[in-house]
């Protein structure tokens, strides 16, 4: 893998947001959130984990303990503190699935590659890590994404379109 290669974040060019999951030069996972314009970013890193195999990731920010968690296959693999200063995490500016738009552009840069399955998104909590380890085994863990057949989704919850960025 070269650079950067992101699954889902958001960046106001130049503005106050800025945050990605992805993988990062050596095949490791991060969790990044850009404070004091780039001079103090939060970084999660995993170990390596491009073997090539489905994996269950979670990023989750906690206001109420001013940490931010990685998690792999239900496991937390990295914490590290952010306290919600500097840059935040919420904006009007669209969430990029697969790639990262750094500028008011349309260009697309970072692109992740491989598949994304089953994003989801939480604005009204922070998932404890035991939510995490649930999400994993009873979801992917059992029922492989890409098994042939007629699959009815594991998971059905109604759609949230507002988040708040201190919960």
């Amino acid at each position: 893998i070269d650079s950067i290669s992101v699954m889902i974040g958001r960046n106001e060019g130049g503005g106050s947001v800025h945050w990605w999951v992805g993988y990062l030069n050596d095949s490791t996972l991060n969790f990044v959130i850009r404070v004091d314009g780039g001079s103090g970013d939060v970084i999660c890193q995993s170990g390596q984990i491009y073997d090539k195999d489905w994996h269950y990731v979670a990023a989750v920010r906690n206001a109420s303990t001013n940490k931010v968690y990685l998690y792999i296959d239900g496991i937390e693999a990295n914490n590290g503190n952010y306290n919600g200063s500097g840059y935040g995490l919420v904006s009007d500016v669209p969430l990029n699935i697969g790639f990262l738009r750094r500028g008011a552009g349309e260009n697309k840069e970072y692109p992740f590659n491989g598949i994304i399955d089953e994003v989801r998104l939480y604005g009204e909590k922070a998932l404890s890590p035991s939510e995490v380890a649930n999400n994993y085994y009873n979801g992917t863990k059992h029922r492989p994404a890409c098994k042939l057949g007629n699959f009815a989704p594991l998971y059905t919850s109604t759609p949230v379109d507002t988040a708040y960025e201190d919960q």
